[in-house]
């Protein structure tokens, strides 16, 4: 979320292309929707920042779109770690994906509520007094970056709680296996995680540094992939640890079908 359109816009686009130069390169496509989850927050804030700080319809749609993606991303996190590595983490993930879904399909329904019915709630308020009893809208906060603002109750009778979102964002890296894969992905994710609450001062704007996470795993996507191809030019062959506990391969069963396909041509 940055400082400025320009800032939020750029973060967006280096994010996309580092993406597809990551998919490309590990042929790791299934990380994508949830990679994709990510970036749209750099693109929401992008339009946001236009409206400058005018909660309009247009800045309460934005919102209303950017959190409702937002709080898909332990979804969408769950698919990429159950239908990669071995075929019994779609077991073991099995909870969790309904868990995800539900918590998803939940906060949905509760922010459509608060964002287009606020009439019907009484007890409807913001967590800021800046915009106390609009609905949903994102501004320019006291350090300069942007806040959202998501319509929530009282006591957050129907508004899922932040919890349960870090609960299932963290906690689904320990259902994977192999568990090296899902540690080291909760290590980094949680440091790049770590380092932008930290900059933000656990203020209300901690959520406009995002732009700080998308930077840091972009930066070192790209080292990584520069790292296994001098590796591979050196020796011949592909970095083991990276492509077996860093990339995403797709599940054992997809790989079983692709041999059983090569096989009967």
């Amino acid at each position: 979320m940055c400082w400025c359109f320009e800032a939020s816009l750029s973060a967006f686009i280096v994010g996309v292309v580092v993406a597809l130069i990551w998919g490309l390169y590990f042929k790791e496509w299934i990380t994508l929707p949830f990679v994709l989850s990510y970036l749209q927050m750099q693109l929401t804030d992008a339009v946001l920042w236009l409206q400058n700080s005018e909660c309009n319809k247009t800045n309460q749609i934005t919102m209303f779109i950017g959190m409702t993606l937002l709080w898909s991303q332990p979804f969408w996190l769950i698919i990429c770690l159950r239908y990669t590595g071995p075929k019994e983490n779609r077991l073991r993930l099995q909870f969790p994906f309904w868990y995800a879904l539900a918590f998803w399909v939940l906060f949905t329904f509760s922010t459509t509520l608060g964002t287009f019915f606020p009439e019907q709630f009484p007890g409807h308020t913001t967590s800021t007094e800046i915009f106390a009893g609009k609905i949903s809208c994102g501004f320019k906060g006291p350090m300069g970056h942007l806040m959202w603002e998501s319509p929530r109750r009282h006591g957050g009778e129907w508004y899922p709680s932040n919890y349960v979102y870090i609960s299932l964002f963290f906690g689904s890296f320990f259902f994977h296996q192999p568990i090296q894969r899902g540690i080291f992905h909760f290590v980094w994710f949680f440091i790049s995680h770590w380092v932008t609450f930290y900059k933000a001062n656990f203020t209300n704007e901690s959520g406009s540094f995002w732009c700080f996470v998308i930077a840091i795993q972009a930066a070192s996507k790209i080292l990584i992939i520069i790292f296994d191809f001098i590796y591979k030019k050196i020796t011949k062959n592909h970095n083991q640890f990276i492509w077996k506990y860093i990339a995403f391969p797709r599940s054992e069963n997809l790989q079983y079908k692709d041999r059983k396909q090569q096989k009967n041509k």
